[in-house]
């Protein structure tokens, strides 16, 4: 039997046929929108990202209950790209402040259009920045003054919060909403001078005045990460484009019917919380070679799954 790896001088365990080698980054991809680039060449008319919409909403308490169709509606990666290619453009297009290297702040549920406004920043060379869903007005605005950032894209559920925080939001000018935006929120936020555009808008304006991509250097960052802030303000990292790529090349052993470029055979991820958010936004939409039997698959579902735990 062919050994499986081999130690070196040092102790140190390397790959058997490749001692002392490295692995490249996520299939040669000089940055995270690269990716998805690739993954569309590749699988134009599979399935790429699904969702269930919700049917009902009800309140039981102080909680939320949603009942979500049976159904799932998917988009095909020719889809899925052709609406990241036009959010990008259409962020330069209806927010012409924005510039490259600028942080944007995403707070929403798990969900297609997260990636999707993720992809389309990396598309414009910007940082993507992350909050926590669950996190409350100060914890939210703690990391939206810190961040610097100028756009904050969220869903209708934390509209609201972020409309009771508008007025003391140092930086933020723009927001995006996922979806239709509660009446009372969008007058807060026009109340505090910040302009509320629609996700359908921006990707129409895309559409209309398309521009090339201009993505980050692998040297540059890429993410900006909050944790939950459950031991008080939530801290934050930066991760680099190449950092990124490389956790997006080492996810879990994937399920045996669904092959995914890249995915090592070894079943090793790293388990650090900000590590494992990257992990997940990389299962999320770079599975690749899938057959259309193969594809039907929960991307919200995988997203919340948790993580294994560190020993």
């Amino acid at each position: 039997m062919a050994a499986f790896g081999t130690v070196d001088e040092n102790g140190i365990l390397w790959k058997a046929s490749k001692p002392g080698s490295f692995c490249d980054t996520f299939g040669g991809c000089t940055n995270c929108y690269e990716t998805l680039v690739k993954s569309a060449a590749a699988n134009g008319p599979r399935p790429a990202a699904g969702v269930r919409n919700v049917v009902e909403q009800t309140m039981e308490g102080t909680f939320e209950k949603l009942v979500l169709s049976p159904e799932f509606e998917f988009q095909t990666y020719s889809e899925y790209f052709k609406n990241v290619e036009n959010f990008g453009a259409g962020l330069k297009a209806s927010i012409p402040t924005l510039e490259a290297k600028d942080t944007i702040i995403i707070y929403a549920e798990t969900q297609r259009a997260w990636m999707l406004a993720a992809y389309g920043a990396w598309r414009q060379g910007m940082v993507v920045g992350t909050i926590y869903a669950t996190l409350g007005e100060e914890g939210a605005l703690f990391g939206i003054n810190q961040s610097r950032c100028k756009l904050v894209v969220a869903d209708a559920k934390l509209l609201k919060v972020l409309a009771k925080i508008a007025g003391r939001c140092e930086h933020l000018k723009d927001v995006i909403s996922v979806s239709e935006p509660p009446a009372g929120a969008a007058e807060a936020l026009k109340d505090a001078g910040i302009n509320l555009h629609s996700m359908d808008a921006v990707i129409a304006a895309g559409a209309e005045a398309p521009c090339e991509a201009t993505p980050s250097e692998v040297t540059e960052p890429a993410v900006l990460m909050y944790t939950s802030g459950t031991t008080g303000n939530p801290k934050a990292c930066y991760f680099r484009t190449r950092r990124c790529l490389l956790v997006w090349l080492a996810p879990p052993r994937p399920p045996r019917r669904l092959p995914i470029v890249g995915a090592p055979t070894c079943g090793l991820t790293l388990c650090t919380l900000p590590i494992y958010r990257l992990r997940t936004s990389w299962n999320s939409l770079s599975r690749s070679r899938a057959s259309r039997s193969d594809a039907r698959w929960d991307m919200d579902r995988q997203a919340r799954s948790h993580p294994p735990r560190s020993k």
